[in-house]
């Protein structure tokens, strides 16, 4: 009853209530707007060349949406009726009796008419009345169906960070916002198509191709943000770029106001706004869009509401220093990428994994047989940089990207405290080559030993088309070991670390900030060319969070697992350890059982 009550109050709720004064010499309110009458809009469709396009009102329907109004208008150019709501359009200033009167916003997919739905300009100037005034470094928010409570899973974060987030507004009608071009340039076919699969569903058209800025640095110097103007929000820059692009509104004292819906939804930001050139516009029966590049950087987007974005002149974004070293045998040069990352915690990760693989890819597809040796730098304000110097075998880059990209969304997307990202760098050096093995065979010398004596051990390892290879190892027994039965276990790096995250979870899981570091530094630790030898002890002790009590008494210990207490305790399982470097990844693991005498 109540729940329907509560519903009946809100549909009750009329936009109206959140009407604020207009300049009725430069605005025009709802109430007087009638059916029927002559209108245009400013926008560009080739070059900086802001054009009026006759247009011609349908109507106003109030409470299209809870608190919001819109107006319905038609075009009347032909270059309109031929292209039909075009991506990249959101933005353009309507102007009814010669004051402005919203922006265009919405359009019906597949619509024979070039039908727009407008947003009123007065519910854009209530767009970022109040602006967060907190550190630029990416605003906190949390990872969907990452447990940060449990250990770390780099891939399943970046899966997290980078998987299709259905957000473009829909409204009962069947309408749409008008999608903002993302428009990309040195993105390979297979690195463009799966980011579309990404932003889509959010409310993008990535269009690769075009992106970036002119040559024209006179032009860039020249074009301002005004009205009908276009607006280029640069998510990445440099020789790899990305950028979203919409049109100018408004722009009253320092403020521009774009797009009349929102760009990510996400409030309070801090990105780079430029102006920007639009190349032609490209007529498509599913979606029209504008081809559209960067010309200058001239202000910060500081709010991204339902009903627009809001940039500020003068203010200066922060961006991330990303750098990207390829080295692939095709290639008889080293590449060298340098760009800027835009400081997003949504779409940022996204973004470094674009860019990544484009440069991954850039000469081709690899090989289905291929080794990637590969470190990736992390540089953090205030904390020692996060390292990775690893290898990945036959999986199209994707281990070293997720170990890159997981980690940044790790980093950006706690909820403990904000870390800002200084640097990012990743060096490849690809080979076509794979470097995958199995373990063939595992002995012991002997499978009985006394404490304080070695267990010798012999595994033999069969790379992919090569000669096996013998490895042999002495494994210590502690002098104050238990007699009895154990096993050894000898593996690659996945049962290695699969092994440490259910006998150490506590070194994996990230409770606070502190540990979420610790816990990625001891990820990154695992070499994956590297075989591991490890062999189980009795549990003893107690591990209270991260800190390890080896030499409790069972009575002690006991009394400190206590469910009821407020910190994490767990039972401390002990092993000894030890490992060879490999000149492949061993996919598995075997085990050698032996006896330790009395």
């Amino acid at each position: 009853m109540y729940k329907n009550l509560l519903f009946a109050v809100v549909l009750a709720i009329s936009a109206d209530c959140f009407a604020i004064e207009l300049d009725k010499t430069k605005y025009i309110g709802l109430d007087e707007i009638k059916p029927h009458t002559q209108a245009y809009c400013l926008t560009i469709y080739e070059g900086t060349n802001i054009e009026k396009f006759p247009l011609e009102v349908i109507g106003v329907v109030r409470n299209i949406e809870p608190g919001r109004n819109a107006i319905l208008v038609k075009g009347l150019d032909e270059r309109f009726v031929h292209t039909g709501p075009v991506a990249g359009c959101s933005g353009s200033p309507v102007y009814i009796d010669g004051r402005l009167a919203g922006a265009l916003s919405f359009g019906w997919p597949f619509s024979k008419d070039a039908l727009y739905g407008v947003t009123p300009i007065a519910e854009m100037h209530r767009a970022g009345e109040i602006e967060n005034p907190e550190s630029s470094c990416a605003t906190l928010s949390t990872l969907a169906g990452v447990d940060l409570s449990k250990p770390l899973d780099l891939a399943q974060a970046a899966d997290a960070a980078t998987k299709p987030r259905p957000m473009a507004g829909w409204l009962p009608t069947g309408a749409s916002t008008l999608p903002c071009v993302l428009s990309t340039s040195a993105l390979p076919a297979n690195v463009a198509g799966q980011l579309e699969s990404i932003v889509g569903p959010m409310g993008f058209t990535a269009v690769s191709g075009m992106s970036g800025t002119t040559a024209d640095a006179n032009l860039a110097k020249t074009v301002k943000f005004e009205p009908g103007g276009a607006i280029v929000v640069p998510l990445l820059d440099g020789d790899i770029r990305m950028s979203a692009l919409g049109t100018v509104t408004d722009v009253v004292d320092d403020k521009v106001y774009a797009f009349g819906h929102s760009f990510l939804g996400t409030g309070s930001v801090e990105l780079p706004v430029a102006t920007g050139v639009v190349n032609t516009v490209v007529a498509s029966v599913m979606r029209s869009f504008k081809f559209g590049s960067a010309l200058e950087v001239k202000g910060a987007l500081v709010a991204d509401e339902s009903t627009a974005i809001v940039g500020r002149l003068g203010r200066k974004a922060r961006t991330i220093p990303l750098n990207i070293s390829i080295d692939r045998y095709n290639d008889p040069e080293m590449r060298r990428y340098k760009c800027q990352l835009a400081n997003h915690e949504m779409m940022s990760p996204t973004v470094v994994m674009t860019s990544v693989a484009a440069a991954t890819f850039m000469r081709g597809p690899l090989p289905a047989q291929h080794s990637i040796a590969y470190r990736i730098t992390i540089g953090l304000e205030g904390q020692e940089p996060i390292i990775f110097d690893n290898v990945t075998s036959d999986d199209d880059a994707s281990g070293m990207i997720k170990d890159g990209v997981g980690s940044v969304a790790l980093l950006m997307n706690n909820p403990y405290k904000k870390l800002c990202i200084n640097s990012l760098d990743f060096e490849a050096k690809i080979l076509p080559k794979s470097i995958l093995s199995h373990l063939w065979s595992v002995s012991a010398a002997d499978t009985s030993v006394k404490a304080g004596q070695t267990l010798d051990v012999s595994a033999v390892v069969e790379p992919y088309l090569a000669e096996k290879v013998k490895y042999n190892k002495q494994i210590a027994i502690p002098a104050n070991i238990t007699p009895g039965e154990y096993e050894l276990l000898i593996t690659g790096p996945e049962g290695y670390l699969e092994f440490l995250k259910k006998a150490a979870p506590q070194k994996f899981a990230a409770d606070n900030v502190e540990n979420l570091l610790v816990a990625i530094r001891n990820i990154a630790g695992v070499r994956r060319d590297k075989l591991y030898f490890v062999v189980v002890m009795p549990a003893s002790g107690v591990s209270i969070e991260t800190q390890s009590l080896s030499d409790l008494p069972p009575s002690k210990s006991m009394m400190l697992q206590n469910d009821k207490r407020s910190v994490t305790v767990r039972p401390y399982q002990a092993w000894i350890e030890s490992s060879v470097m490999t000149d492949s990844i061993v996919t598995d693991s075997q085990t050698i059982k032996f006896t330790v005498e009395k």
